[in-house]
Protein backbone atom coordinates (compact mmCIF):
# COMPACT_ATOMS: atom_id res chain seq x y z
CA UNK A 1 0.00 0.00 0.00
CA UNK A 2 1.34 3.42 -0.74
CA UNK A 3 0.79 6.07 1.97
CA UNK A 4 1.82 9.59 1.89
CA UNK A 5 5.49 10.35 2.16
CA UNK A 6 7.27 13.55 3.06
CA UNK A 7 7.07 16.01 0.62
CA UNK A 8 8.20 19.83 1.02
CA UNK A 9 8.16 23.11 -1.04
CA UNK A 10 10.97 24.98 -2.09
CA UNK A 11 9.68 28.48 -2.37
CA UNK A 12 12.34 31.12 -3.79
CA UNK A 13 11.63 34.86 -4.82
CA UNK A 14 12.14 34.91 -8.64
CA UNK A 15 11.31 38.43 -9.46
CA UNK A 16 12.71 41.23 -7.88
CA UNK A 17 10.73 44.99 -7.38
CA UNK A 18 13.27 46.10 -10.52
CA UNK A 19 12.50 43.29 -12.72
CA UNK A 20 8.15 44.45 -12.27
CA UNK A 21 9.87 47.51 -12.87
CA UNK A 22 11.18 46.77 -15.92
CA UNK A 23 8.75 44.92 -17.09
CA UNK A 24 6.00 47.60 -16.53
CA UNK A 25 8.18 50.11 -18.71
CA UNK A 26 8.57 47.85 -21.27
CA UNK A 27 4.68 46.93 -21.40
CA UNK A 28 3.83 50.40 -21.10
CA UNK A 29 5.93 50.95 -24.39
CA UNK A 30 4.42 48.40 -26.43
CA UNK A 31 1.02 49.49 -25.70
CA UNK A 32 2.02 52.51 -27.04
CA UNK A 33 4.06 51.05 -30.22
CA UNK A 34 0.40 48.71 -30.43
CA UNK A 35 -1.85 51.91 -30.40
CA UNK A 36 -0.29 53.48 -32.61
CA UNK A 37 -0.27 50.51 -35.26
CA UNK A 38 -3.31 50.39 -34.74
CA UNK A 39 -5.07 54.01 -35.55
CA UNK A 40 -2.63 54.01 -38.08
CA UNK A 41 -3.98 50.75 -39.61
CA UNK A 42 -7.46 52.04 -39.14
CA UNK A 43 -6.98 55.35 -40.77
CA UNK A 44 -5.05 54.66 -43.66
CA UNK A 45 -6.33 50.65 -44.58
CA UNK A 46 -2.84 49.33 -44.46
CA UNK A 47 -3.93 46.09 -42.60
CA UNK A 48 -6.47 43.49 -43.96
CA UNK A 49 -9.34 42.79 -40.94
CA UNK A 50 -7.74 39.54 -39.73
CA UNK A 51 -4.16 40.88 -38.94
CA UNK A 52 -5.81 43.96 -37.40
CA UNK A 53 -7.79 42.13 -35.28
CA UNK A 54 -4.71 40.24 -34.18
CA UNK A 55 -3.29 43.63 -33.33
CA UNK A 56 -6.60 44.45 -31.06
CA UNK A 57 -6.13 40.94 -29.39
CA UNK A 58 -2.01 42.06 -28.91
CA UNK A 59 -3.11 44.99 -27.45
CA UNK A 60 -5.64 43.89 -25.17
CA UNK A 61 -2.99 41.38 -23.62
CA UNK A 62 -0.86 43.80 -22.95
CA UNK A 63 -2.74 45.87 -21.31
CA UNK A 64 -3.85 42.96 -18.98
CA UNK A 65 -0.01 42.26 -18.49
CA UNK A 66 -0.05 45.95 -16.86
CA UNK A 67 -2.84 45.51 -15.20
CA UNK A 68 -1.12 42.66 -13.21
CA UNK A 69 2.53 44.06 -13.11
CA UNK A 70 1.33 47.31 -11.18
CA UNK A 71 -1.31 45.06 -9.62
CA UNK A 72 1.23 43.43 -7.42
CA UNK A 73 3.77 47.03 -7.07
CA UNK A 74 0.45 47.93 -5.03
CA UNK A 75 0.26 44.50 -3.54
CA UNK A 76 3.42 44.60 -2.20
CA UNK A 77 3.74 41.40 -3.26
CA UNK A 78 5.44 39.40 -6.06
CA UNK A 79 4.56 36.00 -7.22
CA UNK A 80 6.99 33.39 -6.04
CA UNK A 81 7.49 30.22 -8.39
CA UNK A 82 6.91 26.58 -6.08
CA UNK A 83 8.25 23.21 -6.86
CA UNK A 84 7.75 20.40 -4.81
CA UNK A 85 10.24 17.72 -4.61
CA UNK A 86 10.73 14.27 -2.58
CA UNK A 87 12.50 14.51 0.55
CA UNK A 88 13.49 11.49 2.21
CA UNK A 89 13.83 13.09 6.14
CA UNK A 90 12.72 16.04 5.89
CA UNK A 91 9.74 18.40 7.63
CA UNK A 92 6.39 16.90 7.93
CA UNK A 93 4.96 17.53 4.74
CA UNK A 94 2.16 20.07 5.92
CA UNK A 95 5.20 22.05 7.42
CA UNK A 96 5.92 22.98 3.93
CA UNK A 97 2.28 23.39 2.52
CA UNK A 98 1.47 26.61 4.49
CA UNK A 99 4.87 28.04 4.27
CA UNK A 100 5.01 31.20 2.53
CA UNK A 101 7.52 33.73 1.07
CA UNK A 102 6.74 37.43 2.58
CA UNK A 103 6.87 39.95 0.54
CA UNK A 104 10.00 42.20 -0.19
CA UNK A 105 10.33 45.01 2.02
CA UNK A 106 11.62 47.58 -0.78
CA UNK A 107 8.64 46.70 -3.13
CA UNK A 108 8.07 48.82 -5.62
CA UNK A 109 4.93 51.61 -5.23
CA UNK A 110 4.71 54.09 -8.06
CA UNK A 111 4.24 57.67 -5.70
CA UNK A 112 0.80 58.91 -5.22
CA UNK A 113 -1.46 55.96 -7.01
CA UNK A 114 -4.11 55.11 -5.68
CA UNK A 115 -5.45 51.30 -6.25
CA UNK A 116 -9.27 53.28 -6.51
CA UNK A 117 -8.22 55.24 -9.57
CA UNK A 118 -6.13 51.85 -11.03
CA UNK A 119 -9.30 49.57 -10.71
CA UNK A 120 -11.81 51.73 -12.08
CA UNK A 121 -9.21 52.41 -14.97
CA UNK A 122 -9.22 48.64 -15.67
CA UNK A 123 -12.79 47.86 -15.06
CA UNK A 124 -13.43 50.98 -18.01
CA UNK A 125 -11.15 49.54 -20.23
CA UNK A 126 -13.36 47.32 -22.85
CA UNK A 127 -9.86 45.29 -23.61
CA UNK A 128 -9.48 44.34 -20.65
CA UNK A 129 -12.77 43.86 -19.44
CA UNK A 130 -13.74 41.77 -22.18
CA UNK A 131 -10.68 39.28 -21.58
CA UNK A 132 -11.10 38.91 -17.92
CA UNK A 133 -15.00 38.62 -17.93
CA UNK A 134 -14.63 35.85 -20.20
CA UNK A 135 -12.36 33.54 -18.06
CA UNK A 136 -14.34 34.57 -15.06
CA UNK A 137 -18.08 33.42 -16.89
CA UNK A 138 -16.13 30.31 -18.43
CA UNK A 139 -15.01 29.00 -14.89
CA UNK A 140 -18.67 29.55 -13.54
CA UNK A 141 -20.51 28.39 -16.37
CA UNK A 142 -17.49 25.34 -15.63
CA UNK A 143 -19.08 25.15 -12.08
CA UNK A 144 -22.79 24.91 -12.95
CA UNK A 145 -22.47 22.83 -15.36
CA UNK A 146 -20.80 20.19 -13.40
CA UNK A 147 -23.14 20.77 -10.11
CA UNK A 148 -25.94 19.98 -13.24
CA UNK A 149 -23.90 16.63 -13.96
CA UNK A 150 -26.09 13.28 -13.11
CA UNK A 151 -23.32 12.76 -11.36
CA UNK A 152 -23.69 15.29 -9.35
CA UNK A 153 -27.13 14.44 -8.57
CA UNK A 154 -26.43 10.84 -7.39
CA UNK A 155 -24.48 12.02 -4.51
CA UNK A 156 -27.04 14.09 -3.74
CA UNK A 157 -29.95 12.15 -3.56
CA UNK A 158 -27.05 9.31 -1.56
CA UNK A 159 -26.19 12.80 0.83
CA UNK A 160 -30.09 12.96 1.30
CA UNK A 161 -31.21 9.37 2.11
CA UNK A 162 -32.63 8.79 -1.33
CA UNK A 163 -35.24 11.42 -0.99
CA UNK A 164 -34.44 12.60 -4.86
CA UNK A 165 -36.80 15.79 -4.83
CA UNK A 166 -35.04 16.90 -2.16
CA UNK A 167 -31.88 15.81 -3.61
CA UNK A 168 -32.99 17.99 -6.65
CA UNK A 169 -34.08 20.94 -4.83
CA UNK A 170 -30.77 21.43 -3.48
CA UNK A 171 -28.99 20.65 -7.16
CA UNK A 172 -31.19 23.59 -8.19
CA UNK A 173 -30.46 26.26 -5.35
CA UNK A 174 -26.85 25.36 -5.48
CA UNK A 175 -26.99 26.27 -9.49
CA UNK A 176 -28.79 29.39 -8.39
CA UNK A 177 -26.26 30.61 -5.66
CA UNK A 178 -23.44 30.27 -8.43
CA UNK A 179 -25.41 31.79 -11.31
CA UNK A 180 -26.31 34.80 -9.23
CA UNK A 181 -22.73 35.48 -7.34
CA UNK A 182 -20.95 38.32 -7.91
CA UNK A 183 -17.56 38.05 -9.02
CA UNK A 184 -15.02 41.18 -8.98
CA UNK A 185 -11.24 39.95 -10.23
CA UNK A 186 -10.10 43.20 -10.10
CA UNK A 187 -9.53 43.20 -6.01
CA UNK A 188 -6.48 44.71 -4.66
CA UNK A 189 -5.02 43.86 -0.96
CA UNK A 190 -5.93 47.49 0.55
CA UNK A 191 -9.59 46.60 -0.80
CA UNK A 192 -9.33 42.97 0.60
CA UNK A 193 -7.89 44.89 4.13
CA UNK A 194 -10.84 47.88 4.03
CA UNK A 195 -13.49 44.79 4.04
CA UNK A 196 -11.84 42.69 6.23
CA UNK A 197 -10.04 44.33 8.74
CA UNK A 198 -7.17 41.83 8.10
CA UNK A 199 -4.15 41.66 5.74
CA UNK A 200 -5.29 40.97 2.46
CA UNK A 201 -1.31 40.24 1.03
CA UNK A 202 -1.47 36.50 1.15
CA UNK A 203 -5.37 36.01 -0.12
CA UNK A 204 -5.85 34.89 -3.60
CA UNK A 205 -9.79 35.15 -3.28
CA UNK A 206 -12.36 35.50 -0.50
CA UNK A 207 -16.08 35.13 -0.52
CA UNK A 208 -19.06 36.88 0.97
CA UNK A 209 -22.24 35.71 1.51
CA UNK A 210 -23.69 38.63 2.79
CA UNK A 211 -22.72 40.42 -0.24
CA UNK A 212 -23.29 37.49 -2.10
CA UNK A 213 -19.89 38.01 -3.91
CA UNK A 214 -16.55 36.74 -4.90
CA UNK A 215 -13.15 38.96 -4.94
CA UNK A 216 -10.43 37.96 -6.56
CA UNK A 217 -6.86 39.10 -6.39
CA UNK A 218 -6.11 41.45 -9.64
CA UNK A 219 -2.03 39.68 -9.06
CA UNK A 220 -3.74 36.34 -10.19
CA UNK A 221 -4.47 37.90 -14.17
CA UNK A 222 -1.03 37.97 -14.62
CA UNK A 223 -0.16 34.82 -13.89
CA UNK A 224 1.08 32.41 -16.89
CA UNK A 225 -1.06 29.59 -15.55
CA UNK A 226 -4.42 28.71 -14.36
CA UNK A 227 -4.32 30.26 -10.85
CA UNK A 228 -7.28 32.65 -11.40
CA UNK A 229 -9.38 29.56 -12.67
CA UNK A 230 -8.51 27.69 -10.04
CA UNK A 231 -9.29 30.20 -7.19
CA UNK A 232 -12.56 30.81 -8.69
CA UNK A 233 -13.44 27.16 -8.68
CA UNK A 234 -12.30 27.24 -4.94
CA UNK A 235 -14.54 30.46 -4.07
CA UNK A 236 -17.38 29.40 -6.14
CA UNK A 237 -17.56 25.88 -4.08
CA UNK A 238 -17.88 27.88 -1.27
CA UNK A 239 -20.66 30.10 -3.24
CA UNK A 240 -22.29 27.15 -4.09
CA UNK A 241 -23.52 26.16 -0.36
CA UNK A 242 -23.39 29.87 0.81
CA UNK A 243 -20.26 29.48 2.86
CA UNK A 244 -21.59 26.18 4.98
CA UNK A 245 -25.19 27.42 5.30
CA UNK A 246 -25.92 24.38 2.77
CA UNK A 247 -23.46 21.60 3.16
CA UNK A 248 -25.74 18.82 4.51
CA UNK A 249 -25.79 17.07 7.70
CA UNK A 250 -24.45 14.02 6.17
CA UNK A 251 -21.15 15.75 4.50
CA UNK A 252 -20.79 17.54 7.70
CA UNK A 253 -20.09 13.77 9.55
CA UNK A 254 -18.45 12.70 6.95
CA UNK A 255 -15.49 15.78 6.85
CA UNK A 256 -15.49 15.05 11.06
CA UNK A 257 -15.15 11.39 11.22
CA UNK A 258 -12.50 11.87 8.29
CA UNK A 259 -10.09 14.88 9.79
CA UNK A 260 -6.80 14.68 10.37
CA UNK A 261 -4.87 17.66 9.90
CA UNK A 262 -1.27 17.22 9.22
CA UNK A 263 -0.88 20.22 8.03
CA UNK A 264 2.11 22.04 10.04
CA UNK A 265 3.32 26.15 10.49
CA UNK A 266 6.98 26.71 9.97
CA UNK A 267 8.75 26.81 13.46
CA UNK A 268 9.15 30.44 14.41
CA UNK A 269 5.12 29.85 13.75
CA UNK A 270 3.59 27.57 15.10
CA UNK A 271 1.35 29.54 16.96
CA UNK A 272 -0.76 29.21 13.78
CA UNK A 273 -1.01 25.63 14.15
CA UNK A 274 -4.04 25.86 16.73
CA UNK A 275 -5.79 28.31 13.66
CA UNK A 276 -4.89 25.43 11.09
CA UNK A 277 -6.80 22.55 12.97
CA UNK A 278 -9.80 24.94 13.11
CA UNK A 279 -9.58 26.12 9.57
CA UNK A 280 -8.68 23.20 7.34
CA UNK A 281 -11.06 20.84 9.42
CA UNK A 282 -14.24 23.36 8.38
CA UNK A 283 -17.02 22.25 6.34
CA UNK A 284 -16.97 24.73 4.19
CA UNK A 285 -13.09 24.81 3.72
CA UNK A 286 -12.70 20.70 3.25
CA UNK A 287 -16.30 20.88 1.01
CA UNK A 288 -14.02 23.25 -1.53
CA UNK A 289 -11.12 21.36 -1.46
CA UNK A 290 -12.68 18.36 -2.12
CA UNK A 291 -14.01 20.01 -5.17
CA UNK A 292 -11.16 20.79 -6.16
CA UNK A 293 -9.57 17.01 -5.54
CA UNK A 294 -12.41 16.09 -8.13
CA UNK A 295 -10.95 18.16 -10.89
CA UNK A 296 -7.38 17.28 -10.00
CA UNK A 297 -8.01 13.61 -10.50
CA UNK A 298 -9.69 14.45 -14.11
CA UNK A 299 -7.13 16.57 -15.25
CA UNK A 300 -4.70 14.10 -14.51
CA UNK A 301 -7.24 10.83 -15.99
CA UNK A 302 -6.79 9.50 -12.66
CA UNK A 303 -10.55 9.34 -12.54
CA UNK A 304 -13.65 10.75 -14.02
CA UNK A 305 -16.09 12.45 -11.66
CA UNK A 306 -18.92 9.69 -10.75
CA UNK A 307 -16.45 7.09 -11.00
CA UNK A 308 -16.22 4.73 -7.66
CA UNK A 309 -13.09 5.62 -6.32
CA UNK A 310 -11.20 2.28 -5.54
CA UNK A 311 -7.90 1.40 -4.01
CA UNK A 312 -6.08 2.29 -7.42
CA UNK A 313 -7.35 5.51 -8.13
CA UNK A 314 -6.07 6.45 -4.30
CA UNK A 315 -2.66 5.05 -5.07
CA UNK A 316 -2.53 7.21 -8.31
CA UNK A 317 -3.47 10.06 -5.96
CA UNK A 318 -0.92 9.94 -3.72
CA UNK A 319 1.57 9.45 -6.24
CA UNK A 320 0.44 12.74 -7.96
CA UNK A 321 0.92 14.36 -4.45
CA UNK A 322 4.46 13.02 -4.13
CA UNK A 323 5.20 14.52 -7.53
CA UNK A 324 3.98 17.76 -6.93
CA UNK A 325 1.15 17.60 -9.90
CA UNK A 326 -1.33 18.56 -7.28
CA UNK A 327 -2.94 21.96 -6.48
CA UNK A 328 -2.39 23.00 -3.26
CA UNK A 329 -6.01 23.10 -2.55
CA UNK A 330 -5.88 19.26 -3.63
CA UNK A 331 -2.73 18.84 -1.45
CA UNK A 332 -4.27 20.73 1.55
CA UNK A 333 -7.01 18.33 1.02
CA UNK A 334 -4.70 15.25 1.09
CA UNK A 335 -2.88 16.37 4.42
CA UNK A 336 -6.34 17.25 5.49
CA UNK A 337 -7.91 13.82 5.81
CA UNK A 338 -6.50 10.34 7.16
CA UNK A 339 -4.36 8.28 5.34
CA UNK A 340 -6.35 5.62 4.68
CA UNK A 341 -7.83 4.39 1.12
CA UNK A 342 -11.27 3.29 3.03
CA UNK A 343 -11.60 6.81 4.21
CA UNK A 344 -11.38 8.34 0.61
CA UNK A 345 -13.53 6.26 -1.05
CA UNK A 346 -16.28 6.86 1.47
CA UNK A 347 -15.87 10.44 0.71
CA UNK A 348 -15.64 10.44 -2.84
CA UNK A 349 -18.01 7.67 -3.52
CA UNK A 350 -20.26 9.08 -0.58
CA UNK A 351 -21.83 4.99 -0.32
CA UNK A 352 -22.77 4.15 2.96
CA UNK A 353 -26.07 5.93 4.63
CA UNK A 354 -25.68 5.26 8.06
CA UNK A 355 -21.84 3.85 8.42
CA UNK A 356 -19.64 5.90 10.15
CA UNK A 357 -16.00 5.73 8.45
CA UNK A 358 -14.63 4.37 10.86
CA UNK A 359 -16.82 1.14 9.72
CA UNK A 360 -16.85 1.33 5.85
CA UNK A 361 -15.27 -0.87 3.75
CA UNK A 362 -14.55 -0.78 -0.28
CA UNK A 363 -16.53 -3.04 -2.13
Amino acid sequence: MKNREEVYTNTEQVSQPEDYKRQLEKTALDITKESAAIADAEQNGIYEQGVLEKLKEKLAQSKLAKAALLGIYLNGMAPAATAATEHESGPPPAETIAQQTPPSEDVFIPPGTDWRELKASYENDEAIRAEVDARVEAAKENVIKHIQSPAYLEKLIKEFDGDIAAAKAEQQKRVENTRSIEIDPFTFSAEIEEKTGRSGRFIEGIYSKDENKIRTNVTLLGMADDTLEKTLYHELAHASVRGDEQITEKARKIFKDASDIQIRAPEMMKALNEFYKIYYSNPAEVFARKQMVDREMERLGIKQYGEIFTEKHYDELMEAFREGKLSKDAMEFILSIKNDPKVFAYIFNNIAENDSVENTSIA
